[in-house]
Parts: C-alpha cells; structure tokens; sequence
C-alpha cells in the first residue's frame, strides 16, 4: 500500500513536469521561462490532477 501511494505521487509530481518541459523545451534556449507562466501552468494541471486523484481514489473506496 505505501509502495503504490509513493508511486502515485511520483507520478503526479513528474507528469506536469515532463508536460511543462516538453511544452518549453523550445523556448530554453532562447529565453528564460517566464515565473509567471510556470505557476499559472502548475495551478491549472494542480487541479487537473486534484479531480483524477479524487476519481481515482473514489473508484478505490467503492470497490
């Protein structure tokens, strides 16, 4: 149990982080990311998240 809620978190630390390198990955070499738009992009997939951890752990607490 504890092993599948470290993995959890791995993933939902990582996930946005890949997205958010992935969707950038253009601008690093020419500019610095803006602060604003990091946190802007984090607050929006923070609550994408939010509703699959609160699907997902649903679906464990019927079942």
């Amino acid at each position: 149990v504890i092993f599948n809620t470290v993995l959890i978190i791995a993933v939902y630390i990582s996930i946005p982080i890949l997205m958010f390198m992935h969707q950038h990955q253009y601008r690093y070499s020419y500019e610095v990311v803006d602060i604003c738009d990091t946190y802007e992009y984090l607050l929006e997939n923070l609550s994408l998240f939010r509703h699959i951890h609160e699907f997902y752990f649903g679906c464990i607490s019927q079942s």
